[in-house]
């Protein structure tokens, strides 16, 4: 009878919740339980349900709030749905970590909704917000680049328990599951690969630094460090920003006129500079100047020669992102503290000669 009592107080305040927006208090276990004319107890155990569901949140001294999500089964759409918050969708490497999810969420009966952000933090934060109000059964966020997070819609999320799984980048601050590729041992691989085709003067050229570029470039001087090759700061690039074409050109041009005879790219994109770069200087890719990219990106059949690169695995990190939503959203709680890091793998083609 217990039983039926409770789940009989959970479908009544589901059907309240469902009109009601974030961050609205319930009135108190003892005006619930004369509302539905049960005992306290059985208020207590259908909202403590409630709150484990994600439907609810609760503030010590302060009482208990909507979160603003409807019951998975309830959404205006007739089903559930993810939320799936990108820096810029036209980039090589998202479209793989978008198929990802979408490939496991669709096996599942769960709707993909898309959001993009130009790598601006307003427009990130503006499209967490409008997905916390609008009601979503979870939120996979690839951070946006280059300026600071602001924190507060994250903490939101997390406070109302809507399943987070960050991409690619953790967030300073936000203790949510990560699901990164290693780039620290990306950048080894391609480093050492270059090693063994003879280089001894390797570059790297990168965009601005941040997070990824980063780990990337330790990984590069930490292969330099283990096959003990002295780190020419001469050869370090961090001028490959995105949308600064000619500035790009000039800095690679200056770098390989500094004998580089092998160049490790932050990613393949970068690596157009490099060959753009080396023609202009009369240097044959492939033959005195061998190359690595990042991310395995169509581009690398397009290349002559074809670009020998590091894959990023996009698939599985999209698809492992996806896989940890699920685990939260069906109670696993140990999801809520796991992080994956997938491990990339070389692609050997024809930029590198051994």
């Amino acid at each position: 009878m217990e039983r039926r009592l409770y789940d009989h107080v959970k479908e009544l305040l589901i059907e309240e919740l469902a009109g009601s927006p974030p961050g609205q208090r319930l009135p108190s276990r003892a005006a619930l339980a004369e509302r539905f004319g049960v005992n306290r107890t059985t208020v207590e155990r259908a909202v403590s349900e409630l709150i484990g569901e994600g439907l609810l949140y609760a503030r010590d001294k302060s009482g208990t709030y909507t979160t603003g999500r409807l019951p998975a089964a309830r959404h205006a759409e007739g089903g559930r749905r993810w939320a799936v918050v990108i820096p810029d969708i036209q980039h090589d490497t998202y479209p793989g970590i978008i198929r990802g999810i979408q490939d496991t969420a669709g096996g599942r009966g769960i709707d993909v909704i898309l959001s993009n952000t130009d790598n601006s933090v307003r427009r990130q934060t503006a499209c967490l917000e409008r997905f916390l109000e609008g009601g979503t059964d979870g939120i996979i966020l690839i951070p946006a680049v280059y300026e600071g997070t602001d924190l507060r819609p994250l903490m939101r999320i997390l406070e109302r328990r809507v399943p987070l799984v960050l991409c690619n980048r953790e967030v300073p601050g936000i203790q949510a599951p990560v699901v990164k590729s290693d780039n620290f041992l990306g950048g080894k691989l391609a480093v050492r690969h270059l090693v063994s085709t003879g280089r001894r003067r390797i570059a790297y050229v990168s965009p601005p630094i941040y997070q990824t570029s980063a780990e990337r470039y330790q990984g590069y001087l930490a292969a330099l460090a283990e096959n003990g090759l002295e780190q020419d700061p001469s050869l370090v690039s961090f001028a490959c920003a995105p949308g600064e074409p000619e500035n790009a050109l000039r800095a690679v041009t200056r770098l390989l006129q500094r004998r580089a005879d092998g160049v490790f790219c932050f990613n393949d994109a970068a690596a157009c500079v490099v060959y753009d770069a080396a023609a202009r200087l009369g240097r044959k890719v492939g033959r005195e100047l061998a190359v690595v990219g990042y991310d395995n990106t169509p581009l690398c059949e397009s290349f002559r020669p074809k670009l020998t690169t590091v894959d990023f695995r996009t698939y599985e990190v999209g698809r492992r992102a996806a896989e940890l939503i699920c685990a939260m959203t069906e109670g696993d709680e140990s999801a809520r503290r796991r992080s994956v890091v997938v491990e990339p793998s070389l692609i050997v083609r024809e930029s590198t000669p051994g």
